[in-house]
């Protein structure tokens, strides 16, 4: 439904001037810096009618149908916007994904959401909230979902509850506005991007300048004579390898975590970047006042069969599909590299694209693992200088009980390890991929003791007098120089291999060590897999929390281990046995 809305524009004239005469021979143009003209939400609305109403042009598109509203949405048809209850109703939305840059103070509670829903200023809001109104208003819209005003931030219980509607918010949106040049809620993005965007300069004033940083060099501008004898202007860069390069995963709004799944479940998207404004649907990458030429689409998109209202049969996407899942490690190695207000929240953020993984695959989730991939998916590795969550966010074999850069293997694992059973319990039952209160793997496999030499050595020990034959490898000492080596405990004592530290806390505890074999890699010589302490007293008490049997060892994992076998796998000699991962 379109409303006829009040004209709140406040154009700046320059933008009305006509193109350059060059503009009817030249195709690309300068990107435009005043993405809050006439000229610009004009664009936005032609960008959104071509994708909403061309089927033809936008095949990979999903169709697109006045959806239920969200729970609650902002009315903004009048001077004075007013939170409203759809109660059902129909209606198109706009969807904003920001960062919140600290604590909402103008967020919606139980005290303040009567009066809201009776009316309140614009003054009273951040200036991001402001300029997201603007936009759905000059969208000719009604309706924008905000999730700071449209949830109640100090009831659980309805944070749950509309937590578990997040994906369906963001995938039924007509648009999602994405304000990817604000660090905060009080920033903003609709002002003009002039003082942002390289000088035009003339030839004979050209210099070299200070580069700024989202960009690899500023550009020239050069008088052009058309081919009618009329005299224009164009602007070029001094090389095609020193162009004007922008790259969206710059933008500020890409280090927050709960921005990434907004963005992957919207089918279409205005990006309102630090210099540009740029559309983004599955059929469209454009740029405002730019063609799209030289800008490929962006490869964090989602299958258009996610968007599907009638996707094909489970059957079709069974076991793990590689169609489906090939991209789930990028989409888990960038997450992680985000940041959360809330650390409770690592899981919580990525519920809304495991739900629709989980529609198309029927397979199931394990605190941030898909049940198809394991035991392989358990041999990720911390990368940099990881830590530990605070308390309990997630059992020790899942990336998500990390706070750091993380890398996920998806490995073939030997007849040797054995996946028997996995389970985690969820903090709240009607939010299926949200926080657990614990997780438990069982795995059969085949483990070997190690000895942790004195932190200063940098080094820890295997015992490996009993090896029939061993051969010494002195170049070891040039592999993988991030990870700890690990030498023979008698002369010569060699390196022969190397483990990965989760995290420093985990390298520089005394707790003894354990390796459980997980895969080999014949051409290299090499065997790999989990680096394990066994549980202690005091997490005994936790695994007695844990319901587990006392019968079966407990351990919990602190990082990942390579190992030259010298041309006879060292743990045949060791035997196979049950184990549990918490």
């Amino acid at each position: 439904m379109r409303w006829p809305l009040p004209d709140i524009s406040n154009e700046d004239p320059r933008s009305l001037l006509p193109d350059d005469p060059a503009s009817r021979y030249i195709s690309s143009r300068r990107i435009d810096p005043q993405v809050a003209s006439a000229r610009s939400f004009q664009r936005a609305k032609t960008w959104l009618k071509s994708c909403t109403q061309a089927h033809e042009a936008h095949v990979k598109c999903p169709r697109y149908t006045t959806p239920i509203l969200p729970t609650r949405v902002i009315d903004v048809s009048s001077l004075n916007p007013r939170i409203v209850a759809s109660n059902g109703q129909h209606g198109d939305y706009v969807a904003l994904s920001y960062c919140w840059g600290g604590p909402q103070l103008t967020a919606t509670t139980r005290r303040n959401i009567e009066s809201r829903m009776k009316g309140f200023r614009l003054s009273t809001l951040p200036r991001t909230l402001r300029d997201a109104m603007k936009v759905t208003r000059q969208l000719g819209l009604r309706f924008l979902w905000v999730d700071s005003m449209c949830i109640l931030q100090d009831s659980s219980r309805d944070k749950q509850a509309e937590m578990a509607k997040m994906c369906q918010v963001y995938k039924n949106s007509f648009v999602t506005i994405i304000a990817g040049s604000s660090r905060s809620c009080h920033e903003g993005f609709l002002e003009d991007r002039l003082s942002r965007h390289p000088t035009l300069v003339s030839a004979s004033e050209a210099i070299e300048p200070e580069i700024p940083s989202i960009y690899n060099t500023s550009a020239l501008k050069l008088p052009y004579r058309c081919p009618d004898g009329s005299l224009g202007t164009l602007s070029m860069t001094k090389s095609a390898s020193l162009s004007l390069i922008w790259d969206e995963k710059n933008e500020p709004i890409y280090r927050r975590a709960w921005a990434l799944q907004e963005r992957f479940l919207s089918p279409r998207v205005l990006l309102y970047a630090s210099d540009r404004l740029v559309f983004r649907c599955q059929n469209t990458y454009i740029m405002n006042g730019a063609t799209s030429d030289g800008h490929a689409m962006p490869p964090e998109l989602l299958d258009s069969v996610f968007f599907s209202d009638s996707p094909p049969p489970q059957s079709e996407f069974a076991n793990g599909s590689v169609y489906l899942f090939k991209n789930w490690s990028s989409i888990v190695e960038s997450y992680a590299k985000c940041e959360l207000t809330v650390a409770a929240d690592k899981l919580p953020g990525l519920s809304g694209l495991v739900e629709q993984y989980q529609r198309l695959t029927g397979d199931q989730y394990r605190a941030g693992l898909w049940l198809s991939a394991l035991p392989g998916a358990l041999v990720w590795k911390s990368m940099g200088e990881g830590s530990r969550a605070p308390g309990y966010r997630a059992p020790s074999w899942s990336w998500a009980s990390m706070d750091g850069d993380v890398q996920m293997n998806q490995i073939e694992t030997t007849e040797d390890i054995e996946l028997v059973d996995c389970h985690v319990s969820l903090k709240t039952k009607h939010v299926p991929f949200g926080e657990v209160t614990k997780g438990v793997v069982i795995l059969k496999g085949r483990l070997m003791e190690t000895k942790l030499g004195p932190r200063k050595r940098t080094r820890c020990t295997v015992d490996i007098s009993w090896w029939p034959r061993r051969r010494p490898d002195p170049d070891w000492e040039l592999y993988e120089p991030d990870r700890r080596h690990f030498r023979s405990e008698f002369p010569p004592n060699e390196a022969i291999g190397t483990i990965k530290f989760d995290t420093s806390e985990d390298e520089e505890s005394d707790c003894p060590l354990w390796f459980l074999k997980f895969y080999t890699v014949p051409e290299k010589i090499m065997v790999g897999g989990l680096a394990l302490t066994p549980v202690t007293p005091r997490q005994g008490c936790l695994a007695r929390r844990f319901h587990l049997k006392p019968k079966l060892k407990s351990f919990r994992r602190v990082g990942t281990f390579l190992m030259d076998y010298f041309q006879e796998d060292c743990f045949q000699y060791t035997g196979s046995e049950v184990i549990r991962i918490i």
